[in-house]
């Protein structure tokens, strides 16, 4: 079948030489195979990537899926799929609040604000009359 290619490929491509889906978990599920581990003072990487682990996981749900939800890797993932999708709007949305308290604050002194203008228009026309 072509899921059985598919997975085959899949395992080659993991670190080191080709092993078998349950070694493999086994790896992964050891000390500092699916997690940072903190040794000697120093923090370590994980021996698998989150990009090797969701290989795994494939592989492992298609010809081991027993063995995979037994081996407790699974809690890896369950953050990611539990966590709720949230839209942060758009900027003129996010903004809008803002943008209504500046122009009610603009509105209650625009009276005061044409009345400096038309001040300074008359007297720039009074200016301009005494010049001829």
């Amino acid at each position: 079948p072509p899921a059985r290619k598919w997975c085959s490929a899949l395992v080659a491509a993991m670190k080191g030489p080709a092993r078998s889906v349950a070694e493999q978990i086994a790896r992964a599920v050891a000390p500092g195979g699916a997690r940072p581990l903190f040794a000697n003072g120093v923090w370590r990487e994980p021996r698998f990537s989150r990009r090797q682990l969701a290989e795994l996981r494939k592989t492992a749900q298609v010809t081991e899926p027993q063995l995979w939800e037994s081996s407790g890797l699974e809690q890896l993932f369950a953050h990611a799929e539990k966590r709720p999708l949230r839209f942060k709007g758009h900027k003129h949305e996010r903004g809008r609040e803002m943008r209504e308290k500046k122009i009610a604050e603009a509105m209650r002194n625009m009276d005061r604000l044409i009345a400096e203008h038309k001040e300074t228009v008359r007297e720039r026309v009074e200016k301009a009359k005494k010049l001829w």
